[in-house]
């Protein structure tokens, strides 16, 4: 369960379906890019959490109705959650004031609904792990994009505010082509990848077919023209504010190589081990690699010491040189006594 500390009344947490509890959380300590907030104040919360292959998961959100959050619900104001799961929006929510029930207010993002290939019905689909498979093919830039976001669940929540109902006309035209992202395809070349631990995406799976209901309201022919234009609808829209805060999810596999570090209870009792560099994940051994580069180029970055000289660099006491020592100049003084001219004039 993921909360912010400036904002204790809002927490999103990851559920997997075979799990009756949150999956487990492990801060995600990775630079990432800045965003603005509302005020200048940065209000995020990210985390790694362990996906497995095949299995569906469920984004639950929760809001207690505290006194903290007063200043952004009330009257028609309140909070817009969107979600965004490999860089592909998949849905929003709107709390209102008015949408509290027993003190807080709940929701959960499970599924995606979305017209099927002939775009007879509408099919629901369960979000769910998929194991991706990469290729050696030319990466375009339609991967390299995809591949950015890959691995990632995050939730938006900014201001809102609700308008008014209002009565729009509008054509519709069951004719024209229909294009859904490419949610289910996990083909992409190794080299969008860049090194990075990621093996699962999200994949839908569908488990129900709306088609009685959307028979009854959409006719696959050529829209009728009625009298007096096209038939009129009710509209209810919201206005989005600024950002308030970002929840985010990087969703890792677990198996070898291990792409997120593991929850380990230490034990004083046994004996401290230093790992073998065959033990050591590839993500480990990049890190290292990196760390002693970095060691490297600041050791060389240093200037180096002046070397303190001593008495045997000027004078050679061991009387053994390579070249033959220049005599002394022996004078005599006016006393009687003898001694060496080191003025050098000789």
């Amino acid at each position: 369960m993921a909360i912010i500390d400036t904002l204790p009344a809002v927490n999103v947490s990851v559920q997997l379906n075979n799990s009756f509890r949150d999956s487990y959380e492990y801060p995600d300590l990775t630079p990432y890019p800045r965003e603005r907030y509302l005020g200048g104040v940065e209000r995020v919360a990210r985390n790694y959490i362990e996906s497995q292959e095949g299995t569906e998961f469920c984004i639950h959100v929760n809001v207690n109705d505290e006194p903290s959050i007063d200043p952004w619900v009330y009257n028609e104001h309140g909070l817009l959650f969107f979600l965004y799961i490999d860089g592909i929006f998949m849905g929003k929510r709107f709390c209102q004031n008015k949408d509290f029930n027993r003190g807080d207010w709940h929701f959960t993002f499970s599924s995606r609904k979305h017209p099927n290939e002939d775009r007879s019905s509408l099919v629901e689909s369960r979000f769910k792990f998929q194991s991706i498979v990469t290729v050696d093919d030319e990466p375009t830039h339609g991967d390299f994009r995809r591949a950015r976001d890959l691995g990632i669940i995050e939730v938006k929540v900014k201001l809102g505010k609700a308008s008014a109902m209002t009565t729009c006309r509008r054509r519709r035209n069951f004719e024209r082509d229909f294009r859904e992202p490419a949610v289910d395809s996990f083909l992409i070349p190794e080299e969008a990848l860049k090194g990075r631990p990621i093996y699962h995406g999200t994949s839908s799976v569908a488990f129900h077919f709306h088609t009685s209901l959307f028979n009854q309201i959409h006719s696959f022919t050529a829209p009728e023209i009625l009298p007096g234009g096209p038939p009129r609808f009710n509209s209810f829209k919201t206005v989005t504010g600024a950002l308030l805060a970002t929840y985010t999810f990087k969703y890792r596999s677990k198996g070898n190589p291990e792409p997120m570090p593991q929850r380990r209870s230490v034990r004083f009792d046994e004996p401290y081990t230093v790992p073998r560099f065959e033990d050591l994940h590839q993500y480990e051994i990049e890190r290292l690699a990196r760390e002693r580069l970095r060691q490297l180029r600041d050791e060389k970055l240093q200037t180096p010491s002046l070397k303190k000289r001593t008495y045997d660099d000027y004078c050679d006491l061991t009387q053994i040189d390579e070249q033959p020592v220049r005599p002394y100049k022996i004078i005599k003084m006016r006393s009687g006594h003898e001694a060496i001219d080191l003025t050098g004039g000789y």
